[in-house]
């Protein structure tokens, strides 16, 4: 071999190494992602076969203007409506009653108002100048919001409000001497309870806090360790009848756990040894928590930005870095994939730039391909039957719905065939799995109409 040939392989080993090198382990690029160098994605929301993102941006990866909004429909980002006119930052983000809203600057440069998309058209709804919203949650029909705000609709209120699809109203009493600068970051409903999380000032004979609750007229504490500036909580979610809370704050300030902890209605325990940094965001799914955040150990073992917790144990997920320190904002999962949202640029050598997709599946259970044979009607109004090419021997049917909630379950199926009633389940899209054993022998996507 002359020379110059040795070269030229040297050179290309050279390059496969480099390239290979360079490629994330764990995670993937959506495109180019949301433009640099100073945006940040907020928020997730996944819906059928998109994911809407809300944050700070003016544009994707391409340049094209995408303005605080936009969304990923598998092969590239889209404009929603026409918010690219506006405000290049949007607030929360959420679906309600099948129509997706949002809260940003939309008119002027001083008022942030709550919109609904309307087919293209983002209309901003009456009564809500100045109503900042950072978080939602649903119960009975009725959008919960929580933010910095301290009216809604004709109402003096504080930090909470709600909108019952006609009109929205105050929840809480505003006192003479409340104090700006302050938002709830998180809620939900536990115990019939709605709960808070962020940082805000409660009423007259209390301080600070990070942490209470809604008794249908006023915030109160729920525990006096929450009274105090050494905590903030971010994320908040319910988890095998448990209330968890994520954010930041520290057993050396009097705490229960470190950036994570639980909650049964009565008492706060330990999530295995927490973590030793900021949890930002949470999401339950296939009967498992995942958590992501600032943190860089988990349980005490060195652990990287995202882990799941099963109820007994953590493990990690991820070792590659992050390049920004303020990195994860929030956590999307749909069909077995993670998707990361937040303000970072690179993840180990590679430029991924604020969203990134994880680059394995979820799904732990071994695939077996080639027995599910047929899934027919789909979509469907009462009945679709699953077809296979083998008998069933004591299967088990799982249906999730976009989120990874479990909506149907059944066991001890055998024979050829598995006859799904609609029953109870809601029109939409749905994702299914039939597992023998340890076996996944068939999983798909149906539709109900």
């Amino acid at each position: 071999m002359n020379l110059k040939k040795t070269a030229l392989i040297i050179c290309f080993v050279i390059f496969l190494i480099t390239v290979r090198g360079s490629q994330s382990q764990n995670w993937l690029p959506l495109d180019k992602g949301i433009g640099h160098p100073y945006a940040t994605i907020y928020h997730l929301l996944p819906d059928s076969n998109f994911i809407y993102i809300s944050g700070s941006f003016t544009e994707d990866g391409n340049k094209i203007p995408m303005r605080g909004i936009s969304k990923w429909n598998g092969i590239k980002w889209d404009s929603v409506g026409d918010a690219n006119k506006f405000n290049g930052t949007k607030g929360g983000i959420y679906k309600y009653h099948d129509t997706l809203m949002t809260s940003s600057i939309f008119y002027d440069m001083w008022h942030v108002n709550f919109a609904k998309l309307n087919g293209s058209i983002w209309d901003t709804l009456p009564n809500t100048d100045d109503l900042a919203v950072n978080c939602f949650v649903e119960k009975d029909g009725i959008l919960y919001m929580g933010g910095g705000f301290f009216k809604c609709g004709n109402d003096s209120t504080f930090l909470l409000g709600k909108y019952d699809g006609t009109s929205f109203s105050g929840m809480t009493p505003l006192y003479n001497n409340h104090t700006s600068g302050y938002a709830v970051s998180c809620m939900a409903f536990f115990q019939d309870t709605l709960y808070i999380g962020g940082l805000f000032y409660l009423y007259p004979q209390f301080p600070i806090a990070c942490f209470a609750k809604w008794d249908g007229y006023n915030i109160i504490p729920v525990s006096m360790q929450f009274n105090n500036t050494t905590c903030i909580i971010e994320t908040m979610t319910l988890y095998k009848n448990e209330l968890y809370i994520g954010g930041e704050f520290y057993k050396v300030n009097g705490f229960t756990g470190d950036c994570i902890m639980k909650w049964d209605g009565h008492q706060f325990s330990e999530v295995g040894d927490g973590t030793n940094q900021r949890v930002t965001c949470m999401k339950v799914y296939n009967n498992e928590l995942y958590v992501g955040g600032w943190f860089t150990e988990v349980g005490g073992s060195s652990c990287k930005n995202i882990a799941k917790w099963d109820g007994q144990q953590w493990t990690c997920l991820n070792d590659e870095e992050f390049d920004e320190f303020y990195c994860l904002r929030d956590i999307c999962i749909i069909n077995d994939e993670l998707y990361v949202g937040g303000s970072f640029r690179k993840i180990g050598n590679d430029s991924i730039s604020s969203i990134a997709k994880y680059n394995h599946p979820l799904n732990s259970i071994q695939e077996h391909h080639g027995t599910l044979t047929a899934n027919y009607p789909n979509p469907f109004t009462e009945y679709t039957t699953l077809i296979f090419s083998k008998q069933l021997n004591e299967a088990t049917l799982q249906v999730y719905d976009i989120i990874g909630k479990e909506v149907m379950r059944m066991e001890n199926l055998n024979g050829k065939e598995i006859r799904i009633s609609r029953n109870g389940i809601s029109k939409g899209m749905y994702f299914f799995r039939v597992v023998e054993g340890n076996i996944n022998v068939g999983k798909g996507k149906m539709i109900v109409e």
